[in-house]
């Protein structure tokens, strides 16, 4: 066997060098685009339309008939998360016909972030999953076909979640609608107006830090201007709107780990105790659902379903 030469030597050498290097420039930026472990999904104008005759002046939807390609920098498998917008600018694989073909049984979801899927690509989401779920397993001589249309934004609060559905889905005329409530403390229209007040602030940011910074400064601001009573007051009042003015001809189905969304009463369902927000192995690096977490609240979701005796099965 032939020793190796100095200058065999010498090259090894400088690629060890330069390949430490280059890991640690990898792990250096990792760390920096991640902010007290969150990675945060922004709202792209490129990928946004805003509506004319919505009362809401920045109410925002994505763009019908996309798909979006998003590359989060704390994906490790390298690989592409795919959003398909649908012609209703719906994240879904498929369109649907307004009107319910004979056997149909039509959910219609209403969320932010959790229930549009953010982060995982359209197909793993929950309320994809739980269309799946239904179809294969829970048809029957009234229900030939399950639907489920969603309706989810990433960054809507109640006020936009209504909109939405006035906007796209109460056309639908669903069965059932499914309204998953995670957060009772945020105002997007007041978000939206006073957004570039702060985002000039943090311009020298990296883009992910630069939008949860600025998005943690607004809201901060909202929360010691109405207190957190009074923006759960205005959450709550937007649910009550909904109620009265937007009434589906089926049940309303509350999911939610928040106390306060019990205090609408009436005779809508509510269902609690999702394990999924509480276990790390179901979360990505910013806190919403994996693939594997969609699969499990899908399945939890069903589990309400039929606890509630909602199926007409």
């Amino acid at each position: 066997m032939n020793k190796p030469t100095n200058k065999k030597l010498f090259l090894i050498l400088i690629s060890s060098q330069l390949l430490v290097i280059f890991v640690l420039l990898i792990w250096i930026h990792y760390k920096k685009s991640n902010v007290l472990g969150k990675s945060i999904n922004t709202i792209k104008k490129e990928e946004t339309q805003f509506l004319e005759g919505s009362e809401y002046k920045f109410f925002y939807e994505p763009k019908p008939g996309k798909l979006e390609i998003y590359h989060p920098t704390w994906q490790t498998s390298g690989l592409p998360i795919y959003y398909s917008i649908n012609a209703d600018s719906l994240n879904e694989r498929f369109d649907y016909d307004i009107d319910k073909s004979k056997g149909t049984y039509r959910i219609v979801t209403i969320g932010d972030s959790f229930t549009f899927g953010q982060n995982v690509s359209t197909a793993n989401n929950w309320t994809e999953t739980l269309e799946d779920f239904l179809n294969n397993d829970y048809t029957c001589e009234n229900i030939s076909e399950y639907e489920v249309i969603n309706l989810g934004v990433y960054g809507y609060d109640t006020a936009y979640q209504v909109e939405r559905y006035r906007m796209r889905g109460q056309k639908y005329d669903p069965d059932l609608v499914i309204w998953f409530v995670t957060d009772l403390h945020r105002i997007t229209e007041k978000y939206m107006e006073i957004y570039d007040q702060f985002a000039e602030s943090n311009k020298d940011k990296i883009e992910e830090d630069y939008h949860y910074a600025t998005w943690k400064n607004v809201q901060n601001l909202l929360v010691n201007k109405h207190g957190g009573k009074g923006l759960v007051d205005y959450q709550l009042n937007k649910f009550r709107k909904f109620r009265d003015n937007y009434y589906p001809s089926g049940p309303i189905l509350f999911i939610s780990e928040l106390e306060e969304i019990y205090e609408l009463g009436n005779d809508d369902i509510y269902y609690s105790g999702t394990n999924v927000f509480y276990d790390s192995k179901y979360l990505l690096p910013d806190k919403h659902f994996n693939k594997r977490g969609h699969k499990e609240f899908a399945k939890e979701v069903l589990e309400a379903l039929i606890k509630h005796e909602i199926s007409p099965c």
